[in-house]
């Protein structure tokens, strides 16, 4: 892999993580809003979603998080649910900074 090749890898790459961090955060902010509502449907929509991007970018704990509250909106299991969505959020910090080094 020449030089060049690797730079726009590497800018590919930060580009990515750019993208999903302000997804990730428009994506928690939905799915907050539908759980409140009890919109189970758009909070397994959006869940599915940040799996499917965290998995792409590498980011298992993230993935498995989002993994976790897609189940429990599919199981209508609100306890679970509810307590799926704040072990998400207690990582969202460490995840935004992951993909801030990676840009």
């Amino acid at each position: 892999m020449t030089d060049a090749s690797r730079d726009e890898a590497a800018e590919r790459e930060a580009a990515r993580a750019a993208l999903f961090s302000a997804e990730l955060l428009r994506r928690v902010d939905a799915m907050a809003r539908a759980i409140e509502v009890d919109a189970l449907e758009a909070v397994v929509s959006e869940a599915n979603a940040i799996a499917t991007g965290a998995m792409v970018l590498g980011l298992g704990a993230l993935a498995e998080d989002a993994g976790r509250i897609e189940r429990a909106a599919r199981q209508d299991n609100r306890g679970l649910l509810s307590l799926a969505f704040v072990a998400l959020q207690s990582g969202l910090h460490d995840t935004l900074a992951m993909l801030r080094r990676r840009g």
